[in-house]
């Protein structure tokens, strides 16, 4: 598949580009997120690289080395710069490679966000960490929702996400056994 997908990839590049039709900004979507999901290197590498000039721009909050293993540069962009089409892979596949900091960077930007996609989007890729521990916070922030400041009415969506990773299947599935009757009362 990975080797299908790569030559693909390479033609419709990672980048939307202001002549793209409706249809080609569909298709770079769908081909990213199944380059990177297949282990392409250079789209994963790519969607670091992007996610983390957005980590390292002043005014993020953010400490001075990278979560990632790439070389570190201070940015001087001001808005994000993840292609908003690809910013659910972009984010999923970040915070699956770049761990604890890169999960925390994006859930203070969720719990900052005031625009419900986006925020949606940025509670979506907490799912896709590959350490169960980070998992298991996210779900148990689900249970002190507003005050956690994930949102109550995203608690199903959240418990679908974790289910649907790897690593968080069988978490997710002691959780809601743990937590039914508190679950069924919210």
């Amino acid at each position: 598949m990975r080797n299908f997908l790569t030559p693909v990839y390479n033609e419709i590049g990672h980048e939307t580009r202001p002549d793209d039709d409706d249809l080609t900004v569909f298709l770079r979507g769908v081909i990213v997120n199944w380059a990177c999901k297949m282990g392409v290197d250079e789209c994963k590498a790519k969607t670091v690289e992007d996610f983390e000039k957005w980590f390292m721009q002043p005014g993020t909050d953010s400490a001075e080395e990278s979560p990632f293993s790439v070389s570190l540069f201070l940015y001087s962009v001001e808005v994000n710069p993840v292609d908003s089409e690809l910013r659910p892979v972009g984010y999923c596949q970040a915070v699956a490679e770049g761990e604890e900091r890169a999960f925390d960077f994006v859930l203070d930007r969720m719990l900052k966000e005031n625009v419900d996609s986006e925020r949606q989007t940025l509670l979506g890729s907490l799912t896709c960490t590959k350490e169960v521990w980070l998992l298991s916070r996210l779900l148990n922030m689900t249970l002190y929702a507003p005050e956690s400041g994930v949102p109550l009415k995203k608690l199903e969506s959240t418990i679908i996400g974790v289910s649907r990773n790897i690593y968080g299947r069988e978490l997710a599935t002691a959780f809601v056994k743990d937590n039914f009757d508190k679950i069924l009362k919210m």
